[in-house]
C-alpha cells in the first residue's frame, strides 16, 4: 500500500511524502533506513497521517484528510532523509571558544534546585519557543534512568534539542553566554545551570576512555604542544571516529583537524538526549585540556591530542 504522510517538522513546514508499507504488520515499520526516521507508528488506512516530529521517541499520529499528492520538492525530501548527525554543530563548535583565561563560572551553585518550568522562566525572552520545548523535554523523561529525576532528565534532554535555527537552539545560546566575558549575562540562567549540572554529575564519568572531536580547516597553531586551554561551553564529542567522516564535520576531503581527547569526567548523555541514537558524549563548561601532541598523517589531516586535566582553581562551582 502507498500512503501519503505528512511531517510537521522542526521548522513548522509540512511534508507531504508518499511510503510504502506493509500491510501485514500490524505495527507497521517505516522503510527508510535513515536513523532520524526509524519509527514505528499503529495503524492503518488511505487517509493520511501527521506525525508530531518533535518526539523522536513515540510519535502521536492523528488521522487527517485523504491523500495528497506530495508537494515536498526533491531538496525537501533529502532534507529528510539526509540528515546524518543532528549535534554535527556541537562537535565542531571549538572554533567559537575565546581560547583565553576567563573568570570562572560561579553563582548558581547557591541556587534552589527548582522544576524545569521553574528553571527556564527567566529564559522565557531569551530562548525562543523554549516553554513548548521544555513540554516536550519533559513529556520524554517520564521513567529517567541513571538515579536522576524527572526534572533533571529533561532538562539535559531540553539542551539536546536542535531548534530549526539552530542559532535559537537553547545549547547554542547557553553556550555564547558562557564563551562571554561579561558574567553578569549568565543570571538568567542560574536556576537551570543548578538543575542540568546536578543531572550531569550524577551520570557516571567517563574516565580514561578517548573521545573525539573535529572541525574543518588547520587548528594546529591554536593548540601547541604543552599549552592548557579551557573550553568554556559545554563541549560535545563521539566516542565514533567514523561519526566525523560526516560532511557537516570533517567531510573526506579538504582541510580537516580531529581532536583525540583523553577523558576524565565526560558524560555520556545518550538516555537524557532527544536523540538517543546520537551517543553523544559531553564535557561539562569550564574543563580544561593540556595539548599533549600533534601528529599530521597527510598534508590536509591535523590531528591534536588532548589530555583533560585540573586547573590551579575550579573555574566552575560544584553544585
Amino acid at each position: 500500500m502507498i500512503a501519503n504522510l505528512c511531517f510537521n517538522v522542526l521548522n513548522g513546514h509540512d511534508y507531504w511524502l508518499p511510503l510504502t508499507l506493509n500491510t501485514s504488520d500490524p505495527l507497521l515499520k517505516w522503510q527508510d533506513p535513515s536513523p532520524l526516521l526509524n519509527l514505528r507508528y499503529i495503524g492503518l488506512s488511505n487517509y493520511n497521517y501527521k506525525i508530531n516530529f518533535y518526539n523522536i521517541r513515540t510519535l502521536a499520529i492523528t488521522n487527517l484528510a485523504p491523500p495528497l499528492a506530495s508537494t515536498a520538492s526533491a531538496g525537501d525530501k533529502r532534507d529528510l532523509v539526509c540528515k546524518t548527525s543532528i549535534y554535527a554543530h556541537r562537535v565542531s563548535d571549538m572554533i567559537e571558544e575565546p581560547n583565553r583565561m576567563m573568570l570562572p563560572i560561579e553563582g548558581y551553585a547557591q541556587q534552589p534546585l527548582v522544576s524545569l518550568e521553574k528553571a527556564i522562566a527567566p529564559l522565557i525572552f531569551i530562548v525562543p519557543d523554549i516553554e513548548r520545548k521544555t513540554w516536550l523535554a519533559i513529556e520524554n523523561s517520564k521513567t529517567p534512568a541513571d538515579g536522576l529525576t524527572s526534572g533533571e532528565s529533561a532538562s539535559i534532554i531540553l539542551y539536546s534539542m536542535e531548534w530549526s535555527k539552530k542559532e535559537e537552539s537553547l545549547y547554542y545560546i547557553l553556550n555564547s553566554t558562557l564563551r562571554k566575558e561579561k558574567r553578569d549575562l549568565l543570571q538568567p540562567w542560574f536556576l537551570y545551570l543548578k538543575l542540568v549540572l546536578t543531572g550531569l554529575g550524577k551520570l557516571p564519568s567517563i574516565i580514561g576512555r578517548t573521545v573525539y572531536r573535529g572541525v574543518k580547516g588547520d587548528f594546529s597553531k591554536n593548540y601547541q604542544q604543552g599549552n592548557k586551554i579551557v573550553w568554556w561551553g559545554f563541549s560535545s564529542c563521539t566516542s565514533t571516529i567514523n561519526v566525523l567522516e560526516q560532511e557537516e564535520i570533517l567531510g573526506k576531503t579538504g582541510v580537516r583537524t580531529l581532536f583525540a581527547i583523553e577523558s576524565k569526567s565526560a558524560k555520556d548523555i545518550r538516555h537524557h538526549s532527544i536523540y538517543p541514537d546520537e551517543n553523544e558524549i559531553l564535557f561539562l563548561p569550564a574543563t580544561q585540556f593540556e595539548v599533549i601532541g600533534q601528529y599530521q598523517p597527510s598534508k590536509n589531516v591535523f590531528i591534536i591530542q588532548l589530555q583533560e586535566t585540573e586547573p590551579l582553581y575550579p573555574l566552575r562551582h560544584p553544585v
